[in-house]
């Protein structure tokens, strides 16, 4: 900070400025006095704007001595060739709001110094791939840099604007919500003049909703009571048909088993959405997620033999009852099937892994992806609970409760859906690194959505710090968080 001397405090005093304060509140510092006429004065600010105020405008004016004098009395005495003093001084002018002065040093000090980072920051320089640019130049080369990474991700640019996929398929069909779901203005229509209602993620006329809020459901062109259509929907052949507004289930099991099942559904959908967005062809022809659970492991046999294989068809998916297969549903987009045996935990352990499975093909096939992340990404979906990562009684009691955690360099390469317990393992891991960096794991997987990206990437993203990771130091900050959400840890459904 510049000090200024009594002696030179002493030749101000006599140069004064005003500080005013209008009855409105408002309040000028250091003005300094041009012109009085009988109603008005005119003012000049520090930066050098003229500024006029009415004398019946203002409350109190107080004179005393303007930074500006005393920046020009020690400008007089300054040195221009010594540049910490001119640097000094430069910091106290723009300190002290007098713009234009400021500038004018630290450019001096640009040709004492032109690799002085105070002044090039001061002077709006930035430091891009070792050389000093303007701020619009980095700018622009910032948006070049961001045009690459949304198009690497697939998004689109829609009225020179980028979006993801799925908004910028809303935006080019107009699409509007209408509470809090997303429909076409010809839907809207329809929803505003009544001629629509909606139930179990469809929009119905009003006289079949009216049957579906009486607890009846169509069959063979016959309204049923649902009560009598368990007893009907035993097979693949003719399977219940439920659905929401991403999902759609297939399955044999009892009605009200399958809403449970439903409603898992899109609690996992929603915490893999707050990472990867909406999936890109939900309105499209691939449309909603589709799922597939069968009443008992049997019916899970007879799927993957369906699909191809007598127990699982597809090779990225975990193999302890679900599997995703891309050749379910033909241009459905794929499925991922499992069976319910009646127990909430293992559902929801088994039903998360389908959906990130499914969830990530409608970007990507997964022969393009890295399968241990796919299957890593799957463990931490099939924690999700509430927007969050909250695992079940089942994952907690199984892993978390006893088991030492492996070291976080090995983790992510070790996850496969032949041992659960990695899935588990790398489950958390990937919770410790969003809530280290919940920005840069979202952009992470967004990318590796579309092709890109390996577990080191991921760690180095989410973890390190100028493109480089301390593993050492990693591994022993994840170890104390496992340590301590082990010692809080309680399961949300317990």
């Amino acid at each position: 900070m510049l000090r200024i001397t009594l002696a030179v405090m002493a030749l101000v005093t006599t140069l004064l400025a005003d500080d005013v304060t209008l009855k409105n509140g408002t309040v000028h510092k250091d003005l300094t006095l041009l012109k009085e006429t009988p109603k008005s004065f005119e003012f000049v600010t520090l930066d050098g704007r003229k500024l006029t105020l009415s004398k019946d405008a203002i409350a109190e004016r107080i004179a005393k001595p303007t930074a500006l004098d005393e920046f020009k009395l020690h400008r007089r005495r300054l040195d221009l060739k010594n540049k910490d003093a001119v640097l000094e001084l430069a910091m106290w002018a723009k300190e002290k709001a007098i713009a234009r002065e400021a500038t004018a040093l630290f450019e001096q000090v640009l040709k004492l110094d032109g690799e002085n980072a105070v002044a090039r920051n001061s002077l709006g320089f930035r430091k891009l791939e070792g050389k000093w640019v303007t701020e619009a130049e980095a700018a622009k080369a910032d948006a070049v840099k961001q045009e690459a990474s949304y198009k690497v991700r697939g998004w689109k640019k829609v009225k020179e604007k980028w979006h993801r996929p799925i908004d910028a398929f809303r935006i080019e069909k107009d699409m509007v919500q209408v509470d809090g779901r997303w429909v076409l203005p010809a839907q809207k229509k329809k929803i505003d003049d009544g001629k629509l209602q909606h139930a179990n993620g469809e929009w119905l006329i009003p006289e079949d909703k009216a049957k579906y809020d009486q607890g009846l459901r169509k069959q063979l062109n016959k309204w049923v009571p649902l009560t009598d259509l368990d007893a009907v929907h035993t097979e693949f052949t003719d399977p219940w048909n439920l659905r929401t507004d991403h999902i759609q289930l297939l399955t044999t099991v009892r009605h009200e088993r399958a809403q449970k099942i439903l409603a898992v559904a899109e609690d996992i959908y929603a915490g893999i959405a707050a990472v990867l967005g909406e999936h890109p062809d939900l309105h499209d022809k691939r449309g909603r997620l589709l799922l597939l659970v069968g009443r008992g492991v049997k019916s899970y046999q007879q799927l993957g033999g369906a699909f191809g294989a007598s127990d699982r068809e597809a090779e990225h998916s975990s193999g302890y009852g679900v599997f995703f297969s891309a050749k379910a549903g033909g241009v459905a987009g794929g499925a991922s099937a499992s069976y319910d045996n009646d127990d909430d935990d293992w559902m929801r352990v088994w039903v998360g892994h389908g959906i990130a499975h499914s969830f990530l093909d409608r970007f990507k096939t997964e022969e393009m992806l890295d399968e241990r992340l796919v299957e890593a990404f799957a463990g931490y979906a099939s924690g999700l609970h509430a927007g969050s990562w909250q695992p079940t009684w089942w994952q907690w009691a199984r892993w978390l409760k006893d088991s030492p955690m492996p070291e976080a360099g090995r983790i992510l390469y070790a996850a496969t859906y032949r041992d659960d317990k990695s899935l588990a393992a790398s489950g958390f891991f990937l919770h410790f690194l969003q809530k280290k960096n919940p920005v840069a794991f979202a952009e992470f997987w967004q990318m590796f959505a579309m092709g890109r990206g390996n577990a080191a990437e991921l760690m180095t993203t989410t973890a390190g710090a100028d493109g480089k990771l301390d593993m050492k130091a990693l591994d022993a900050e994840y170890q104390e968080f496992f340590q301590k959400t082990r010692a809080a840890f309680r399961p949300w459904d317990k």
